[in-house]
C-alpha cells in the first residue's frame, strides 16, 4: 500500500520504475496476476536494463490472465540462457500457442522444453505436450509415433500414460509413415494387445506402399509376412495381401505365382466383401491369359465383364480378351461377336477389335465381311497401328476371292499410306506375287525390280529376284535377266555364290537356334565377313550375331552390329537393333549416341509401345544430356498423346519442369510443378512440391510458400530429403518476417529428427548461426539481465 501511494503522490519521482518492479513482484507472488501484469509491464517499458526474472514474471502474469499472445512475446526473451528458467518460458509458450490454436508453434516450443531437464516435473509435462502437439498438427518426420513412444517408455507410471498409449494406438492407425511406425512399434516396451493388432496392419499397408512405388520384391515380401500373421484382424488383411502379392507376382512376369494366389483370394470366406473381389477376376483372367491358358481365361474375363461397371476403361479390354480367346481356340464366331460388342462402344481398343473382328470374318470363309470390316479400320481409325495390317489382310481377302485386281489396290495403298510399315516391302513383293500368278509377267517383273530398286540388300529383294528370275523364264528372255543380274552389284547385292551363301549361314544359323552362342559367334562373324554388304542373309546373320554377343554379356560387341541394322529402315529388325543399341549405349552413359538410335526408333516404330519406348528414351537422355529444348519438345509431344500411359506422362511432365527451369523458364516450369506436386510421395513428386514452395518465396509469396509446405509436411511422405529442404525454406520464410524464434525452433526440430549428413546440416547450421547473432542482437537491445 505504500508503494501504490508512493506512485500516486509522486508521479515524477525517479524512483517509480523500481518501485512498478516491487509492486509486480509483490501482486505476482500473492497470485493477483492481472496487478502483476500492469506493473511489470510499466517496468519493462521504462527500465532500460530489465531484470530477466521480473520478464519473466511478467510474461506468466500475461499467460495467467488469457493474455497469451502477450505471454509469447515476454517468455520468448528470457529462453536466452539454458536453466530452468527458460525450460519453464518454453513450457508456457507452448501452452501459450495451444489456446491461441497455434498447434504449430506449439510443438516447437515443447520441442524447445524437452530439450533440457532441470525440473523433472517440467521436463514430463513439456514431453507429453510435445507428443500431444505432434498429433494434432502436421508433422513430417514421424515425430508423433516417436514421441508418444519415447514417453510410455519414460514415464510407464506417469498420470498420462493411459492417455498416451490411447492416443498412440490412434497415431498407428492414422500415421502415412507406416515404416516409421513400424520402427516405433518394434521399439515400444510393454505394447498393448490393441497395438499388436495394429502391427498386422502396418505391415498391410507397408506392402500397398511398396507395390506403389514399385518396389515389387519388397512388396511380395511384406504381404508375405501379413499372410502369415496370427493376430484377431489378420484375416482382413490376409486377403487383401493375396490379391496385392499376386499384382506385384503379375507386374514381375511370374504369371503361375500371381494365379495361384489369386485363387487362395477366391476361396477366402471374406474375398466377396473385399473392393478388389471384382477386378481380382480381371487381374485372374490376365493371370492365365500370359499362361496361353485360354479356357481358365475366358471364364475369369467372363465373371468380370458379369460384375464390373460397364464404364470401367478395363471393361472393353476385358471384352477384347474375351475375343482373344475363342480366337486362340479357333472358335470364330464367338470371338467376332465379343469383337463387334468394344466397336459398339467406340472406347480404347476398338481399332484392334475391328482388325480383329476382320480376321476372324476371313477365317469363316466370309472375305465381303472381313474387306468391309477393315476398310472401316483404315477409314475410321487411319493412324492406328493396325491399319497397314488391315490393308495388308484386305489384299489377301481379295486373293481368296481371286480377285488379283482388287489386291494389287490393297498393295498399293499399304505402300502408299504406309511406306515405312514393314508390311509394304512384304505389299511389294506380293503385288509381283499376284502379276505373275494373274499371267502378266511384264507387269510382275517391273514389280519384283522396284522391290530391287527400293529394298536393295533384303531377303524381300531376294525373293523377288527369284520371282523375277521366273518371270523372264515364263517370258522366254532368260538372257535379259542374265544382263539385269550383272548390274545388282551396283546396289550390294551378290547373286553369283548364292548357294555357298545360302550354306554358309544356314549352318551358323543351326547354333543360333540351338543357343551355341560362341559357335553362333564364329559362324556369323565369318559369314557377315565374307558376304556382307550384298549377301541374302546379312540382315539375319547382324541381328543373330548382335543377339548372341548380347546374351554372352559383350555388349559393346553387340551395339556394333546393331548400330549397323540401324542404317537400314529396310531390314525387319531395324526396331528391335535400334531399341538394343539405344539400351547398350545408354547404360554405358553414351547420352548423345542413345539419343540417336532412341531418336531412329522414333521414326520406324511400328507401334504404339515401341513408339512410347522411343519417346521416353530420347525424353531421358535429353535430359542426361542437357539439351532442354529437345526434352521440352519431346516431353509435351508425350503428353499430348492421348494414348501415353499415365506414369509415362508423368515422367515426361517432370523432366519438362526441370528443362524449364534450366532455361529459365520458371512460370511455366510452375505449372507442370503443380501437377507433378499432386504425388507427394514420389520422389519426382516430392522434389516438385519443394521447387513449387521455392517459386513462391522466391516471388515474396511466403503465405503461398508456407502453405505449399504446411500441406507437404502433413502428406506423410517418406521423401526426407526433399522435405528437409522445405523446413529449411520454412525457417527462411519466418527469417523473412523477423520472426526468428519459430524459425530457430523449426531448424533445431529439423536438426533432431532429419538424420541424414547431407549439405541440408550445413543449412540448417548456417541458419542457426545467423539467428543467434540476431537474437544477441536483441537481447543487448533490449538491455535484459
Amino acid at each position: 500500500s505504500r508503494a501504490e501511494k508512493l506512485i500516486a503522490n509522486n508521479p515524477e519521482n525517479e524512483n517509480n520504475t523500481e518501485i512498478h518492479r516491487i509492486l509486480g513482484e509483490i501482486y505476482y507472488n500473492s497470485g493477483d496476476y492481472k496487478r502483476a501484469a500492469l506493473h511489470l509491464a510499466i517496468y519493462q517499458e521504462e527500465e532500460r536494463k530489465p531484470l530477466r526474472a521480473d520478464v519473466y514474471e511478467l510474461g506468466m502474469s500475461y499467460y495467467k490472465i488469457g493474455q497469451y499472445e502477450r505471454a509469447i512475446s515476454a517468455l520468448q526473451k528470457v529462453t536466452s540462457q539454458q536453466d530452468e528458467m527458460t525450460e519453464n518460458a518454453y513450457l508456457h509458450i507452448g501452452n501459450s500457442y495451444v489456446k491461441l490454436g497455434d498447434k504449430a508453434n506449439a510443438r516447437m516450443a515443447f520441442s524447445a522444453a524437452c530439450k533440457t531437464d532441470f525440473d523433472p516435473m517440467i521436463h514430463e509435462e513439456a514431453k507429453f505436450n510435445y507428443a500431444l502437439s505432434t498429433y494434432e498438427s502436421a508433422t513430417a518426420f514421424g515425430e508423433s509415433v516417436t514421441a508418444f513412444t519415447d514417453f510410455i517408455n519414460e514415464y510407464p507410471n506417469s498420470t498420462h500414460t493411459p492417455q498416451a498409449y490411447e492416443v498412440l494406438t490412434d497415431v498407428f492407425l492414422t500415421s502415412k509413415n507406416y515404416k516409421a511406425a513400424m520402427k516405433a512399434l518394434n521399439n515400444l516396451t510393454n505394447p498393448t494387445e490393441q497395438m499388436k493388432e495394429t502391427k498386422t496392419f502396418l505391415l498391410y499397408q507397408i506392402g500397398v506402399d511398396a507395390y506403389n512405388q514399385n518396389h515389387l520384391a519388397e512388396a511380395i515380401d511384406t504381404f508375405s509376412s501379413v499372410i502369415d500373421c496370427q493376430t484377431a484382424n489378420a484375416p482382413i488383411y490376409r486377403t487383401e495381401s493375396y490379391f496385392w502379392r499376386s499384382e506385384s507376382h503379375y507386374k514381375m512376369r511370374h504369371y503361375d505365382k500371381a494365379a495361384s494366389d489369386l485363387q487362395v483370394f477366391f476361396e477366402q470366406a471374406n474375398a466377396p466383401l473385399s473392393n478388389n473381389y471384382v477386378p481380382a477376376f480381371y487381374s485372374a483372367g490376365y493371370a492365365y491369359f500370359s499362361q496361353k491358358d485360354y479356357a481358365k481365361a475366358r471364364n475369369y474375363f467372363m465373371q468380370y465383364v458379369n460384375a464390373a461397371n460397364q464404364k470401367d476403361p478395363t471393361y472393353p479390354d476385358a471384352l477384347n480378351r474375351i475375343g482373344d480367346c475363342y480366337f486362340s481356340q479357333r472358335e470364330f464366331v464367338n470371338a467376332e461377336k465379343y469383337y463387334a460388342q468394344v466397336i459398339a462402344t467406340g472406347a480404347s481398343g476398338a481399332d484392334y477389335a475391328t482388325f480383329q473382328r476382320g480376321y476372324a470374318l476371313g477365317l469363316l470363309k466370309r472375305p465381303n465381311d472381313k474387306i468391309n470390316a477393315l476398310e472401316k479400320l483404315v477409314r475410321d481409325y487411319p493412324k492406328s497401328e493396325f491399319a497397314d495390317d488391315a490393308l495388308y489382310e484386305i489384299a489377301r481377302a481379295y486373293q481368296s476371292k481371286n480377285d488379283p485386281n482388287g489386291a494389287i489396290r490393297a498393295y498399293d495403298d499399304l505402300m502408299t499410306l504406309y511406306p515405312r510399315s514393314p508390311l509394304a516391302r512384304k505389299a511389294a513383293l506380293e503385288k509381283g506375287m499376284t502379276y505373275a500368278n494373274a499371267g502378266d509377267y511384264q507387269k510382275a517383273i517391273d514389280s519384283y525390280k522396284q522391290v530391287i530398286d527400293k529394298y536393295p540388300k533384303t531377303e524381300e529383294a531376294y525373293s523377288a529376284l527369284d520371282g523375277l528370275e521366273a518371270a523372264y523364264m515364263e517370258h522366254g528372255n532368260v538372257r535379259e535377266f542374265s544382263e539385269y543380274t550383272k548390274n545388282l552389284s551396283k546396289k550390294g547385292m551378290k547373286v553369283t555364290i548364292v548357294k555357298e551363301d545360302s550354306l554358309t549361314y544356314v549352318a551358323a544359323e543351326r547354333q543360333y537356334m540351338f543357343g551355341n552362342y560362341e559357335q553362333a559367334i564364329q559362324g556369323l562373324s565369318s559369314y557377315v565377313k565374307n558376304y556382307c554388304d550384298g549377301g541374302r542373309y546379312c540382315s539375319m546373320a547382324r541381328y543373330y550375331l548382335a543377339d548372341s554377343y548380347y546374351r554372352t554379356d559383350r555388349k559393346s560387341e553387340a551395339l556394333k552390329y546393331y548400330a549397323a541394322l540401324t542404317q537400314s529402315e529396310s531390314n525387319p529388325y531395324i526396331e528391335e537393333a535400334c531399341i538394343r543399341a539405344a539400351e547398350i549405349a545408354y547404360d554405358e552413359q553414351k547420352y548423345k549416341e542413345a539419343v540417336n538410335y532412341f531418336k531412329k526408333l522414333q521414326d520406324v516404330a511400328s507401334n504404339t509401345e515401341k513408339l512410347n519406348i522411343a519417346r521416353l528414351g530420347v525424353l531421358r537422355c535429353s535430359n542426361h544430356t542437357g539439351d532442354s529444348r529437345t526434352c521440352i519438345e519431346i516431353a509435351s509431344e508425350i503428353l499430348n498423346d492421348p494414348k501415353s500411359a499415365e506414369d509415362v506422362k508423368l515422367e515426361a511432365r517432370y523432366n519438362r519442369m526441370k528443362a524449364y527451369i534450366a532455361l529459365n523458364r520458371i512460370d511455366e516450369a510452375a505449372q507442370d510443378m503443380k501437377v507433378v506436386a499432386q504425388d507427394m510421395r514420389s520422389e519426382q513428386g516430392a522434389e516438385a512440391k519443394y521447387l513449387l514452395s521455392k517459386y513462391y518465396f522466391d516471388g515474396n509469396q511466403y503465405e503461398w510458400a508456407e502453405r505449399e509446405i504446411v500441406e507437404f509436411a502433413g502428406s506423410s511422405t517418406e521423401q526426407q530429403y526433399w522435405l528437409a529442404k522445405s523446413f529449411v525454406l520454412l525457417a527462411d520464410i519466418y527469417m523473412q518476417r523477423e520472426e526468428y524464434f519459430q524459425a530457430k525452433q523449426y531448424l533445431l526440430s529439423l536438426q533432431s529428427n532429419y538424420k541424414n549428413q547431407d549439405e541440408i546440416q550445413d543449412e540448417i547450421r548456417e541458419r542457426l548461426e545467423i539467428i543467434e547473432k540476431k537474437q544477441q542482437e536483441e537481447v543487448k537491445a533490449s538491455g535484459l539481465l
